[in-house]
């Protein structure tokens, strides 16, 4: 099990022991961000993606972000059976993932005004997804996944 502390970030097995912690705090989302069948943490942390080994916590890979990440969610947003972490960072809708070992940023996209929140979801029934992004400026706008 992840948990997400105030402190630190870590992994609890289903007996209720601690396998590891780390510091600092962070959240970290289960992803197969390369693909393999096995996962990895997403754990955004300031203007750093870090992908962690969910057996030690170690980081595998990292990437660096154009502003910090104030928000994650995870899925397969280009349809390759490997998922993404996609993260508001101020104005930007940045998809990053792994390909080859190297992580990079898919795809980016520039809102209107910075991105309060977003989801993620199918919210015109065609089975791909869109977002939903809140502005600091009060409105909502809509993203096609196409």
């Amino acid at each position: 099990m992840t948990w997400n502390g105030q402190y630190c970030l870590g992994i609890t097995d289903l007996k209720g022991d601690t396998l590891w912690g780390r510091t600092p705090p962070a959240t970290g989302f289960p992803v197969d961000a390369d693909g393999d069948g096995t996962y990895e943490i997403a754990s955004p942390l300031g203007k750093t993606m870090r992908w962690l080994d969910p057996a030690n916590g170690e980081v595998r890979w990292t990437l660096e972000l154009p502003s910090s990440a104030t928000q994650i969610a995870i899925a397969d947003v280009d349809g390759d059976r490997s998922e993404e972490a996609v993260l508001a960072c101020g104005k930007l809708l940045i998809a990053a993932h792994v390909k080859g070992g190297q992580p990079s940023i898919l795809w980016q996209l520039e809102a209107p005004a910075s991105i309060s929140e977003f989801i993620l979801a199918d919210t015109d029934g065609d089975g791909g997804l869109e977002a939903v992004l809140a502005g600091a400026d009060g409105r909502l706008y809509g993203v096609d996944g196409g």
